[in-house]
């Protein structure tokens, strides 16, 4: 729920850490309580885009770093 417009707007990530979402780019992977969530899944995949970050980044944090986790053979290049 980090990032999103509801959690924003009560607990809002400190924007002093954000520059270790560069970081840590690699140990990130999303996930999703959907549909137990207040908000439609595709905001909670649009915020993603709204951190500055590039494409490999949220390619990483959307699938494969999960793939690399469940050790997937995806075809996925490793970092």
């Amino acid at each position: 729920m980090t990032f999103t417009d509801f959690t924003e707007e009560f607990v809002p990530f400190p924007r002093a850490e954000r520059a270790r979402l560069t970081e840590f780019g690699d140990r990130i992977v999303f996930g999703s309580d959907f549909p137990n969530i207040p908000y439609g899944y595709p905001h909670a995949l649009d915020v993603l885009t709204r951190l500055d970050q590039d494409e490999k980044w949220l390619r990483a944090v959307c699938h494969d770093n999960a793939a690399r986790l469940f050790a997937m053979d995806t075809g996925a290049v490793a970092p």
